[in-house]
């Protein structure tokens, strides 16, 4: 019992401890037989519910999310095909959630059972972030490589980040087809098997998304300067392409 005192306390002080808000994703795996309808009831009506939040000052932002491949891959139902990410501006308002639902039947005009995506698909996990840099908008941005990693250098890792990284992305954005990058470190879960941090590039096109996988746009003289080898000797443990496919306002 006091192990999950202390594990609930130290989440809670890694969450305030970032003025920038927290996020969390929710995984989900659709089958291909699903996800028109289940992208249909996302879209144009669960939208709404959040979009109320975000308006009533409940929540930051949501968007939904969908795997590069997921409808002409027969992925295993342990992956991911789907994700939502749900933006908090910090821990009070990450804690107080359960009013993003608490209007669902008034905005869609029904049970909201009727609408639930429940049954047609299926939530594997949950990961919870603290914001720690990020520049520009992933507003006009349709495709977004995330990028998983373990540092053993979790504190080079992040510092190289903000610190090569970021002004690399912010003076040529345009050169790369970016809109926005961010690096965000795991408060919970945690564990051997879990990676400690995620970054992530939004570009407004599938091919520079696909340029910066390729290594192709990289800058050497940049490169030269990182000690991601030491930082991070395993690399990227998990790299994948999401596409946007809504996000609220």
């Amino acid at each position: 019992m006091m192990k999950k005192i202390l594990l609930l306390l130290l989440l809670v002080s890694s969450l305030s401890a970032y003025s920038q808000g927290v996020f969390e994703i929710h995984y989900r795996h659709v089958p291909v037989e699903n996800m028109q309808e289940f992208e249909n009831l996302e879209m144009n009506y669960w939208y709404k519910v959040v979009q109320d939040a975000v308006d009533k000052d409940n929540l930051v932002a949501w968007s939904f999310h969908k795997r590069l491949d997921a409808g002409f891959v027969d992925f295993d139902e342990d992956a991911p095909t789907h994700a939502f990410v749900l933006v908090y501006k910090d821990i009070d308002q990450y804690l107080n959630g359960g009013k993003v639902w608490e209007n669902a039947t008034e905005i869609l005009g029904a049970d909201p059972s009727r609408f639930s995506t429940q049954e047609m698909s299926k939530t594997l996990f949950r990961q919870r972030y603290a914001f720690v840099d990020g520049i520009g908008s992933s507003e006009n941005g349709q495709f977004a490589v995330w990028n998983y990693a373990q540092p053993d250098n979790l504190a080079g890792f992040l510092e190289e980040n903000t610190k090569l990284w970021k002004p690399y992305f912010q003076k040529n954005m345009k050169k790369l087809g970016m809109v926005s990058w961010g690096v965000a470190n795991r408060i919970y879960p945690q564990g051997q098997d879990q990676s400690s941090v995620v970054t992530w590039d939004v570009y407004t096109s599938l091919g520079a998304a696909m340029k910066q996988l390729a290594g192709t746009e990289l800058d050497p003289k940049i490169a030269s300067q990182s000690k991601m080898s030491e930082y991070n000797p395993d690399g990227f443990r998990y790299r994948v392409i999401m596409q946007t496919l809504k996000r609220t306002k």
